[in-house]
């Protein structure tokens, strides 16, 4: 029995470090792959669908009609919301500076308030707060910022990757949907069809399930901050909401970090229909993700709630803000992975 303890450990051990290298080196090189897989299986139930109501079109054609309609929505989609964040990106720089202006008025006001707080000279706090800045941990904030990856080539780089890889995965889905059943035969008559195949079913029933809850909360949440706030009249609406959306979707924090500040500023700064409007926007925002989860999820993860939310913090600190994703899909694999083994041992075992 101990021995078998250890063998499991240990076998575990592997897994989970294979699981690690395979998510932090290897899906990258296939992730144009991947995507391919996951817009054949998006586009192959409607296109079964349309050549069930159109028979005289071959499924072939089928199959590219509905893959480019879905190119065509998502284009005309992503293209205006790149041209409404570039839009407010170039507001947000050309009035940087009345906006540093007034963040160190507020500054200067909060240190006021300390001042007679703390019965100090006048002005001695907000003087502490800029040397705090300027002087002694100033290098660190240097070089903290310095290391950030917001310069223009970093972002012209990022954006070639991600052309090259949309490209790339189009040409893929191309020619997985045009040789569907050559592909799918090839793949049946693989040595390990029926160990992958247990791997994948595992991944896009719980694995698909996750990816794809998160992604709808997210532009849910996304979709009702940006509304909010365009009406409120911010001119950063998409920006803000957004970045709401994406706070929202990380472990412990939520978007109380970002929204709970915010109502308080207001409050204190006279903004009172403002503080009420986004305290009634977080819980909307609140409500959303409570009632969306466990409706789209589901019984289809079977895991508790605190073992997800621990997946997704050691994804963080593997793999940056693509752990959260990461680490809850990585968790899985390594759940499927060690299913599949202990069924292989059982059946050794029974012979």
């Amino acid at each position: 029995m101990e021995t078998a303890k250890w063998k499991w450990l240990l076998c575990l051990t592997g897994v989970s470090v294979f699981v690690w290298f395979l998510l932090k080196y290897v899906i990258v090189l296939i992730l144009p792959l991947i995507i391919a897989f996951i817009m054949t299986r998006l586009v192959y139930p409607l296109a079964v669908r349309l050549k069930k109501a159109r028979k005289s079109l071959p499924s072939k054609v089928c199959r590219m009609m509905v893959f480019f309609g879905y190119l065509m929505i998502i284009g005309v989609f992503f293209t205006g919301v790149v041209m409404a964040a570039v839009r407010q990106i170039q507001h947000l720089l050309e009035n940087m500076d009345s906006y540093q202006a007034w963040l160190l008025s507020f500054l200067s006001g909060c240190c006021s308030y300390c001042d007679k707080f703390l019965g100090l000279p006048q002005g001695a706090a907000y003087q502490k707060l800029l040397l705090f800045f300027t002087e002694g941990s100033g290098d660190f904030w240097q070089e903290k910022l310095f290391k950030l990856p917001i310069s223009a080539v970093s972002l012209f780089r990022m954006a070639g990757r991600a052309g090259v890889v949309a490209l790339f995965s189009v040409f893929l889905t191309v020619m997985a949907l045009m040789n569907l059943e050559r592909w799918y035969g090839a793949y049946r008559r693989c040595g390990f069809y029926k160990e992958c195949h247990e791997v994948i079913r595992e991944l896009t029933g719980a694995g698909y399930a996750y990816v794809r809850t998160q992604a709808v909360i997210i532009f849910c949440v996304s979709v009702l901050c940006t509304v909010v706030l365009f009406f409120l009249g911010n001119p950063y609406a998409l920006l803000i909401g957004t970045g709401i959306a994406l706070v929202d979707a990380l472990p412990v924090l939520g978007s109380g970090t970002v929204f709970l500040p915010w109502i308080v500023l207001s409050f204190f700064g006279g903004h009172f229909r403002q503080a009420v409007v986004l305290a009634l926007l977080y819980a909307a925002c609140q409500f959303l993700r409570q009632y969306l989860e466990p409706r789209l999820m589901g019984q289809k993860l079977h895991v508790e709630p605190a073992v997800m939310l621990a997946s997704m913090f050691a994804g963080l600190k593997l793999f940056s803000v693509a752990g959260v994703v990461l680490g809850p899909v990585g968790f899985l694999l390594i759940r499927a992975i060690m299913r599949l083994l202990a069924v292989k041992e059982k059946t050794c075992y029974d012979r």
